[in-house]
């Protein structure tokens, strides 16, 4: 089994990449430039592994993420022409309005839906050590542990999917077709702020209900990578 893996350099990229180590599967890193199908990895692939995005919403333009998340995914799909790619989106896309960011994914998909042997999966947010995104979890371990700047202006509800076992539903799926989504734990923001406190050893009242305590432990392991 041959496995390239885009945006192997990546926040999920990197964690796909050593959870496929441990099963003993075999990926090869993307290294070229999803704008410039010259520079493209060469050789054949069974499964094409695509993650690579720009994804931090507010930082690009529309021209950009099209040009990225949309046209390079058409890219991917013209020169792989006999793999099966496996498809990395998100489950904002069914957010209204939709986000630019949101667009793309959606538009990116019905490209890749044209041939019905391949996969699409669609991940809630992600968390883990390694996650650099200027994201709500990040934002606030910053602040607790190094006096960063983040406001909550809301309790919304967001859910949430630890990377390891993102990188896991990846490969339990890798054989499917069509479309999977991975549901996440859903947690309000003033609950995932007390929780972030707690671990950071800021006085707090969150008391964790049963359906927390496996989000909470996984919240815990990404202290030492945000502690500066």
């Amino acid at each position: 089994m041959k496995i390239l893996v885009t945006g192997a350099t990546g926040f999920l990229g990197k964690h796909v990449i050593k959870y496929f180590n441990v099963k003993k599967l075999k990926t090869t890193a993307f290294n070229g430039d999803l704008r410039c199908q010259s520079s493209f990895t060469k050789g054949y692939y069974d499964y094409i592994i695509h993650i690579a995005a720009l994804v931090d919403k507010k930082y690009w333009r529309d021209k950009q993420l099209f040009l990225v998340n949309v046209e390079g995914t058409r890219k991917i799909i013209n020169y792989y022409k006999t793999s099966k790619v496996i498809f990395i989106s998100s489950t904002d896309i069914t957010n209204k309005p939709i986000s630019p960011y949101s667009q793309s994914k959606l538009d990116a998909e019905k490209i890749v839906n044209k041939d019905k042997n391949n996969l699409i999966i669609r991940f809630p947010s992600i968390f883990g050590p390694g996650d650099k995104h200027k994201k709500i979890i990040p934002l606030l371990f910053d602040k607790y542990l190094n006096n960063g700047d983040c406001q909550l202006n809301n309790n919304d509800v967001n859910k949430y999917v630890f990377v390891t076992d993102a990188a896991k539903f990846i490969l339990d799926n890798i054989d499917n077709i069509g479309l999977e989504v991975m549901e996440g734990v859903p947690v309000k923001n003033y609950d995932l702020d007390e929780m972030i406190k707690s671990i950071c050893n800021i006085n707090s009242r969150q008391i964790l209900n049963n359906k927390h305590i496996d989000f909470f432990k996984k919240l815990k392991q990404c202290e030492d990578f945000y502690k500066k």
